[in-house]
């Protein structure tokens, strides 16, 4: 039958293949399904080693870890690949950091704990290190999602835990020698009430953390911490809320910028029952855990439909670039497209930091019922023929309005003058020399 295999290629920064002009490097040439494949890259002074590992059903009753190292587009390793753990249960790849490999293994049929081994650059188990793997959680309940970065003192591990129920974030510090240094089954980072799942974080002298939580019982919301070496917080006691709104805020993912970080993630303020839409809004931080934009967040897109599942990157002049998935283009079926965005300017300081839209506006109330006040933040008399169109979720014009001053009371009466329906609507300020972002607001009736 059908099974799959894990392939890998190099590109460049043209779109040109530089592994394998065809169709990819196969990385194990053996019958049974490799799958959940990671990459990690370890630059060295000789070369680049591309350190890749997978979960590999070759044994379907008892699926094992393998590895693989590529160098200059050429396999290190055996054909069939490197067995990175043959212990008895179950095993999926969940992270490779370096030469650094995790995952998560069943134990019998009743939990799962979270596994880490060292590989040379031969493929071999160095000194010190277990062949199966080191087991640097084994408390019951489940233990998964785990993923590492790199810490002067060696990797640091974070998953999800259900040691007590619900799910908790928990860390550990393990040595290039493949000794543990927190305390047996990991530190609790975050262990409040209900669900808080981890995103992903970032070390820089010390260790930045964001998640979503639903320590309130209604919704989601988007909390960070910073924590030292020991795992114990910095900042205010159980985390930061990175947006501070009536409304669920998912999915977050950070990214550092110089001295700040960004997290950006979906929000959900304007989602009614009818339209249960999300856009998506970031948040800055300094280093001491400050807010530096509204406490609401700042809007990346408010589009109509979806905006979800960010992830985003810096470069060298610390520019900003986020990636998401849309639905902006769907019909009566969701149909995902790939957006992107560049945030900020790179000679930019904390306060000046911005997208790339010169004016800002709002409307409030938002939601409301009869009428709302639309207002921005330019002089009228600066711009040449400013208007506001608003806008069905259809993209139609609804309306018309030619503010006098910064400020104009939209009446939700259409060109008409026929009370519009409730549903979400769309507007924005365009005039001959400036132009707004679109924002959303949700009439109610």
């Amino acid at each position: 039958g059908d099974f799959k295999q894990v392939y890998a290629q190099g590109v460049d920064t043209n779109g040109n293949f530089i592994w394998s002009q065809t169709t990819g490097i196969v990385l194990a040439e053996v019958f049974g399904s490799q799958e959940f494949p990671k990459i990690s890259v370890r630059n060295t002074d000789r070369e680049n080693q591309y350190f890749i590992g997978w979960t590999d059903f070759r044994d379907i009753s008892d699926p094992d870890i393998y590895g693989q190292l590529i160098v200059d587009g050429e396999k290190q390793w055996s054909d069939e690949g490197v067995q990175i753990s043959s212990r008895d249960g179950q095993d999926e790849m969940t992270d490779v950091v370096e030469n650094f490999y995790i995952w998560q293994g069943w134990i019998g049929t009743s939990h799962k704990n979270i596994f880490i081994k060292m590989i040379d650059e031969n493929g071999n188990t160095p000194a010190g290190w277990p062949e199966d793997g080191l087991e640097i959680c084994a408390a019951e309940g489940n233990q998964g999602n785990a993923k590492g970065i790199l810490v002067p003192e060696g990797i640091l591990v974070i998953w999800e835990d259900k040691r007590n129920g619900n799910l908790d974030i928990y860390g550990q510090l393990v040595t290039p020698a493949g000794n543990i240094l927190w305390q047996e089954d990991g530190v609790p980072l975050v262990l409040l009430d209900n669900d808080q799942e981890p995103s992903n974080f970032i070390y820089d002298d010390d260790i930045f953390m964001t998640w979503s939580d639903f320590r309130n019982g209604n919704d989601y919301d988007v909390y960070m911490q910073k924590y030292d070496n020991t795992g114990s917080e910095l900042w205010t006691e159980n985390g930061l809320e990175i947006a501070v709104k009536d409304s669920a805020q998912v999915y977050p993912y950070l990214v550092q910028s110089g001295d700040y970080f960004i997290t950006f993630f979906e929000d959900y303020y304007y989602s009614t029952a009818a339209h249960p839409n999300s856009d998506l809004y970031a948040q800055m931080v300094d280093m001491e855990g400050n807010l530096q934009w509204d406490t609401e967040g700042y809007e990346i897109c408010s589009a109509i439909k979806n905006q979800s599942k960010p992830q985003a990157t810096t470069d060298n002049s610390n520019n900003v670039y986020v990636i998401w998935q849309d639905t902006r283009s769907s019909g009566k079926t969701d149909i995902y497209n790939i957006y992107a965005q560049k945030l900020f300017d790179s000679t930019a300081v904390a306060n000046d930091f911005e997208l790339e839209k010169s004016i800002e506006i709002r409307n409030y109330p938002n939601p409301f019922r009869n009428s709302t006040e639309i207002s921005f933040n330019l002089n009228v008399e600066s711009m040449t023929n400013p208007e506001i169109n608003i806008y069905n979720i259809k993209g139609q014009i609804v309306n018309t309005l030619k503010p006098e001053e910064n400020k104009i009371i939209w009446d939700g009466k259409n060109a008409a003058g026929k009370t519009v329906s409730s549903g979400i609507y769309f507007y924005r300020l365009e005039a001959d020399d400036h132009k707004s972002g679109t924002r959303k607001m949700v009439v109610l009736r």
